[in-house]
């Protein structure tokens, strides 16, 4: 009789050690990834903590669960078991959880854990991101790329918006190749050349005397420099301006070009041709780098030519010939140029008369 409730007693501290062992590997399993991967199965969460360039992977590799973020520091492990079947599985199944999970959901004391010597690690930077009191995941999100741009944007909102209203190609590189690119540790400040080198000769190494913001490029400030630093990217209009002399050539870029991309209007400097406004230069005169060189239509109208021929073009009206009825550019297909008057008429005198001056004073006067 004794034997067989000895034999009861064994079975029942058998099944109760079962109990409490299969209990605690269960309690031990809720603080596992495993755990936390049966409710938590899309990205960005337990295939991104097993193998990915995100924050939680490398958490995952020196060894740190979960838990080591998610739950109180000193919580035991029956603490934890609760906590997984209060705070996670429940509300799991009644769906009373955010999702996703906020930023500040872990604290920072988590954090410091590990991290307690987190401002002498950045205190060489030029610019420390240390200095708030925030919680760390409000930059650090485990579950995401280090760092997103709406991440830099929460400090650095100016030039977030400024890269992206006026950027220019650096504004291009956000699809792939974000903040982050540039600014690849935080507080970092890259140099331009370290992309660029030196994109306008050795002499000329200040890129912040033209570029006054990186987020910016649009925005350029020019002072007064050499136009041979200009001639490094704008080859082809200092060519023009070296290949057809004008009065043009011997001033610097930047008297006329103030701002980088900003082409001003001739009348700024000169007085236009009779009716003629700064918009009509450019039907006659090809570009600024070669002022000289003049070319039109012949339809071009008479009174632009009055600035400088005014004498010939109030004797032309006054005559009331024909060809008072036709623009200057009609007889003057290229400026400068005086036609016979054989290209017209063909002798319409015999050949008799060659010599048309002979009896018609002027071309613009042909009564005799």
């Amino acid at each position: 009789m004794v034997s067989k409730r000895l034999n009861i007693i064994i079975v029942f501290i058998v099944l109760l050690a079962i109990a409490g062992f299969g209990a605690l590997t269960m309690l031990h399993y809720t603080e596992s990834p495993e755990f936390c991967a049966e409710c938590h199965i899309m990205e960005p969460y337990y295939r991104s903590y097993l193998s990915s360039d995100y924050l939680d992977h490398k958490h995952e590799q020196v060894g740190i669960t979960c838990d080591g973020c998610h739950i109180e520091p000193g919580t035991t492990t029956i603490e934890i078991g609760i906590h997984s079947i209060f705070a996670e599985v429940i509300p799991y199944y009644t769906g009373a959880y955010e999702d996703p999970v906020p930023p500040g959901h872990v604290p920072r004391e988590h954090c410091l854990q590990c991290h307690e010597d987190y401002q002498e690690r950045t205190s060489h930077l030029e610019i420390n991101p240390h200095g708030g009191g925030d919680n760390c995941d409000a930059c650090h999100q485990g579950h995401q790329k280090e760092f997103a741009d709406a991440d830099c944007a929460k400090c650095h909102a100016r030039p977030y918006a400024n890269l992206r209203e006026a950027g220019g190609k650096h504004a291009v590189l956000q699809d792939d190749r974000n903040c982050a690119f540039c600014h690849n540790v935080h507080g970092y400040i890259p140099g331009c050349a370290d992309c660029h080198g030196r994109i306008h000769g050795e002499d000329f190494a200040s890129c912040g005397d033209c570029h006054v913001n990186a987020h910016m490029l649009g925005d350029i400030e020019l002072k007064p420099i050499e136009s041979r630093f200009c001639a490094s990217c704008h080859a082809k209009q200092s060519e023009d301006l070296g290949s057809y002399p004008s009065k043009h050539a011997k001033v610097q870029c930047t008297s006329c070009h103030p701002g980088h991309k900003k082409i001003p209007t001739c009348d700024l400097c000169h007085f236009g041709h009779g009716d003629m406004i700064g918009e009509d230069c450019a039907d006659c005169h090809a570009s600024g780098h070669m002022p000289k060189e003049v070319s039109y239509a012949t339809t071009t109208p008479s009174n632009f030519c009055v600035g400088c021929h005014a004498e010939p073009y109030q004797v032309l009206m006054a005559s009331a010939t024909r060809h008072a009825t036709l623009t200057c550019a009609y007889c003057h297909p290229t400026h400068g140029l005086i036609p016979t008057c054989e290209s017209c008429h063909p002798l319409p005198h015999g050949t008799t008369f060659t010599d048309c001056a002979t009896c018609h004073t002027t071309a613009h006067s042909t009564r005799i």
